[in-house]
């Protein structure tokens, strides 16, 4: 017995300096995830619930008005999508959003997929300007966004008057009108291709040389080699950026809120503009809506890059 107790004794003693050992170890782990759980409970937990919550509600703060469990927010907004003479502009901002669609995936993934695989060919200066294009995602977009107008002003901007020189010279300015749109997109062009080149020419930069090498011996000019070589080589990137920037099109908000808050509206700044005008169960069924229509596309296009994969190899 004596011996059995003994034991027992030494197994307990054991297991006190084992947890004593791991106790610092232990701490620390749940120190570490404190943070980031109370972060997601709080900002995406509760903010999300709080959304859905309220989108069941009637609820116009400023005029003290208040109804109970109702679908009206989501019929209003369904009725907004299609009424071209309401001063809400969804029409608008959905329309806009949709261009965004198109513009990040067919126009600025393709071109900066271009510039990403020429400043990769060892050219001259070309870190350089890989440099110089990335430059702009430095800046807060508030900042660029107003270097950018004023680079289009009529009276003093550098590219305003170069336009007047050619007879170019819209009367209500470049933000207004039909120029306001290409405009924003214009902008985005300009901050946005940095931002891939870097994704792109880090992806690029893996494929192996030899690669090149051979088909310069097949005989490939350099347009061949992107298609057959490095598009293939990188395609999860590509396949990556393409979900991002669909993604990211429903989003767009202060780029278009700082150069044309009328013409370029887009579903997002109209959520905002209903959290400002305190109608939050209105802007709450917009983003849901907005939402669920925005996983939807993501769903399809992803559909369509893993139909695509095959052909790639992967």
């Amino acid at each position: 017995m004596t011996d059995m107790h003994s034991t027992q004794l030494d197994d307990t003693r054991k297991k006190r300096r084992k947890l004593q050992r791991q106790l610092p170890t232990t701490l620390f782990i749940i120190g570490f995830l404190a943070w980031p759980i109370l972060h997601w409970f709080v900002f995406n937990g509760f903010v999300n619930f709080s959304t859905l919550y309220n989108s069941f509600f009637v609820r116009i703060y400023a005029g003290a008005e208040e109804h109970g469990f109702t679908f009206y927010n989501y019929i209003k907004v369904f009725k907004l999508l299609f009424d071209t003479n309401s001063t809400e502009n969804y029409p608008l901002g959905f329309l806009n959003a949709l261009t965004y669609l198109g513009f990040n995936n067919l126009i600025l993934l393709p071109l900066s997929l271009v510039i990403a695989f020429v400043l990769s060919r060892k050219m001259f200066m070309g870190k350089f300007f890989q440099a110089v294009y990335f430059f702009p995602s430095l800046i807060s977009i508030v900042a660029m966004a107003t270097a950018w107008r004023e680079m289009w002003t009529l009276d003093y901007g550098v590219f305003g008057n170069i336009m007047s020189w050619f007879g170019v010279k819209p009367a209500g300015g470049y933000f207004s009108g039909s120029f306001a749109q290409p405009m924003i997109l214009l902008y985005c062009l300009w901050t946005g291709i940095g931002w891939n080149n870097l994704i792109l020419s880090g992806a690029i930069n893996q494929v192996p040389v030899e690669l090149y090498e051979a088909a310069e011996l097949d005989g490939a000019n350099g347009a061949q080699q992107l298609w057959h070589v490095t598009l293939p080589c990188i395609w999860p990137t590509i396949n990556t950026l393409v979900v991002m920037g669909t993604a990211g099109a429903f989003t767009v908000f202060l780029q278009a809120q700082m150069l044309a808050p009328s013409e370029g509206i887009t579903i997002a700044m109209i959520v905002v503009n209903k959290v400002d005008s305190l109608d939050y169960g209105l802007a709450s069924a917009t983003g849901i809506f907005i939402g669920i229509f925005g996983m939807a596309v993501v769903y399809g296009i992803r559909r369509l890059l893993s139909a695509l994969d095959k052909k790639m190899g992967y």
